[in-house]
């Protein structure tokens, strides 16, 4: 598992949100680019959401309106 997520930050790097703190390991990439990096590197996705339930999320966006 080690090597498949070097392998993925490896090809993100240059879209890294953090570049002072290396440990914080955020990048611009949509998630059907993750998915497909996730195929390329492990050969396998055991499960993948594309948009997530994310309940409170969208109950603090209402409440903000």
């Amino acid at each position: 598992m080690r090597a498949e997520l070097a392998g993925l930050h490896q090809e993100l790097t240059d879209r890294r949100v953090n570049r002072v703190n290396m440990l914080r390991e955020f990048f611009h990439a949509t998630p059907e680019e993750v998915r497909e990096l996730l195929k390329k590197h492990s050969g396998q996705v055991l499960e993948y959401v594309l948009e997530p339930e994310a309940t409170e999320h969208r109950q603090s966006l209402a409440v903000q309106a």
